[in-house]
């Protein structure tokens, strides 16, 4: 009974943590967009299709935490990643 109990007690702790990970993904593909969308408006000399892109991956992979950068062409990393040259076209 106490094994039970104990193998009961593991799964759920097992579950908990798999659904804070899940928990913590990024935005769907229509969401970022939407996001991404709304930043080309408001730097439309500092984005591209290099950019529109790099903007839609970061916000899919670390949602609300992708980190707008103050660059132009402008950049979008998630935490813990560093500046890289987009290969972008815009000035």
């Amino acid at each position: 009974m106490a094994l039970m109990r104990g193998l009961a007690a593991l799964a759920t702790a097992a579950l908990v943590a798999a659904a804070a990970v899940v928990g913590c993904s990024g935005l769907s593909q229509s969401d970022a967009e939407l996001r991404c969308n709304q930043e080309q408006i408001s730097k439309t000399d500092c984005f591209d299709t290099n950019v529109y892109n790099s903007c839609v991956s970061c916000y899919e992979s670390c949602g609300n935490d992708c980190q707008p950068q103050a660059d132009c062409p402008a950049q979008y990393l998630c935490p813990g990643d560093t500046p890289l040259d987009a290969g972008s076209d815009a000035l």
